[in-house]
C-alpha cells in the first residue's frame, strides 16, 4: 500500500502563504476600509523575522518552511522521531516537546497526519502558550485541533488569524462560529485542488506499479502501519 504524499505540498504550501500574508500584511483592514470608503494610512506588520513552528516536518511542512523562509521567517520543525536539523528548518523536535516552542512561535503551522497520537494534539493550553497575535494554519486534519478552543481564542483576538483548509467536521457545523469571524480562511478542504494534481497522482501510481511489477525497486510513499501514514 503506498500514498499520495508530496503530491499536495506546492499547493499547500502557496495556500499558507497566501493566508499568512493575508493576515500579517493587514488585508482584512483594507478589505474593510474599501468596503465603507474608508480612507485612513495606518502601519502594518511583516513576515521578516518571524518564528514559525511547523508541526509535521514532511514535504507539505518542508515546503511550507522553504516558501516561508523567502520572506525571512526562521522555521522550527516538528518531527515524530529525531532528526538532525537542517534545509528549510533551523531547528528540529520532536511532538513530545512542542510544549517548549510555542511561546516563540508566531506562525504554528499543522501539516501533520492525523493519528492517535495527533488528536487533539493543539488544545486550550497549546493555544494560550502562544505569543499574542500569532497566527494558526491547519493543512493537516481538522481534529489535531480543539476547534472550540480555536474560535474561542479568535474569537476574544488572542490570535491574530486562522488559516484552515480543514475543520473538525466536514463541512463545517452550520452553528459553528468561524463560519462569520472576520479574522479566518477558510477553505472547504480543496486548498490542494489544482489542475496538476491528478496528473501526479497518476504518474506516481504508474511508477509504483511499475516497480512493483518488477520488484526492481523500492516503492515510493509505502504506507507505514504502525505510525499510521
Amino acid at each position: 500500500m503506498t500514498t499520495a504524499a508530496g503530491v499536495h505540498a506546492d499547493p499547500l504550501a502557496e495556500f499558507a502563504l497566501a493566508g499568512i500574508l493575508h493576515f500579517a500584511r493587514g488585508l482584512p483592514r483594507l478589505i474593510a476600509d474599501r468596503r465603507d470608503r474608508t480612507w485612513r494610512k495606518q502601519a502594518t506588520t511583516e513576515l521578516a523575522g518571524r518564528h514559525a513552528l511547523i508541526v509535521g516536518a514532511g514535504k507539505i511542512g518542508s515546503r511550507t518552511a522553504e516558501l516561508l523562509r523567502c520572506f525571512a521567517v526562521t522555521a522550527t520543525g516538528v518531527a515524530r522521531t529525531p532528526r538532525p536539523a537542517g534545509g528549510p528548518f533551523d531547528v528540529m523536535t520532536t511532538t513530545d516537546r512542542i510544549a517548549e516552542h510555542l511561546p516563540t512561535a508566531d506562525i504554528l503551522v499543522i501539516s501533520c497526519a492525523l493519528t492517535e497520537h495527533t488528536r487533539g494534539l493543539i488544545g486550550q493550553l497549546e493555544l494560550a502558550a502562544l505569543p499574542d497575535g500569532a497566527l494558526v494554519v491547519n493543512l493537516g486534519r481538522g481534529p489535531i485541533i480543539d476547534e472550540d478552543a480555536l474560535a474561542e481564542a479568535l474569537s476574544a483576538r488572542r490570535l491574530g488569524g486562522a488559516v484552515l483548509d480543514v475543520t473538525s467536521t466536514e463541512p463545517l457545523r452550520e452553528d459553528s462560529p468561524l463560519w462569520t469571524a472576520d479574522n479566518v480562511i477558510l477553505s472547504p478542504h480543496s486548498a490542494s485542488n489544482v489542475p496538476s494534481e491528478n496528473g501526479k497522482i497518476v504518474d506516481l501510481f504508474v511508477e509504483n506499479l511499475g516497480r512493483y511489477l518488477s520488484g526492481d525497486a523500492a516503492l515510493i510513499n509505502e504506507f507505514d502501519f504502525d505510525a499510521g501514514y
